[in-house]
């Protein structure tokens, strides 16, 4: 008796394993589409820039990052809208809810999107996209000096820039 139910425990495992191979990996669309959405916990960037007070960053989130931006959720929809979700903590300047859309671009390789309520698009390069963290960045070159300004919340040294990797971090609420 119980070396039968000894095989049918083994059996049962066996086929629980095959069938939890067989599933499928969910795709980069439905990694970026869950419910919980995504909040920003990190900005970072490389090589560290001269800001005009004249000290070098490379921590943006603790530098540009306001009380009321931390508790921020970013949803990208199943129909290619986003929506971000001011929270609890509401920025004077902020709408309510902002919205845009986003695509996969790239042979889902890269990610177009709106970033902290900036009015216009940013395609970054995703470098992790699992259930849990969505990484990627965001060159910028000379030209980019004025949009990275309105990111940083500063004036940029324009005499520094030559080409920066921004690396934006979400994960779960």
């Amino acid at each position: 008796m119980k070396k039968q139910i000894l095989k049918l425990m083994i059996i049962i495992t066996l086929l629980l394993v095959i069938i939890n191979a067989c599933k499928e990996a969910p795709t980069r669309e439905e990694l970026l589409t869950q419910k919980k959405g995504w909040k920003l916990t990190a900005i970072t960037c490389d090589p560290p820039y001269e800001m005009e007070e004249g000290h070098l960053i490379t921590n943006l989130f603790n530098y540009r990052m306001r009380d009321c931006e931390l508790d921020d959720i970013i949803f990208f929809l199943k129909d290619k809208s986003q929506i971000l979700d001011p929270g609890k903590k509401l920025c004077d300047s902020y709408p309510l809810v902002s919205s845009g859309n986003w695509d996969l671009l790239d042979n889902d390789q890269k990610l177009k999107f709106y970033f902290l309520n900036y009015p216009e698009p940013f395609v970054g390069s995703i470098l992790i996209l699992d259930k849990k963290t969505l990484r990627l960045t965001i060159v910028f070159n000379e030209e980019d000096g004025t949009k990275l300004a309105k990111i940083s919340r500063s004036a940029v040294n324009s005499k520094t820039i030559k080409s920066y990797i921004l690396t934006l971090t979400y994960t779960k609420p």
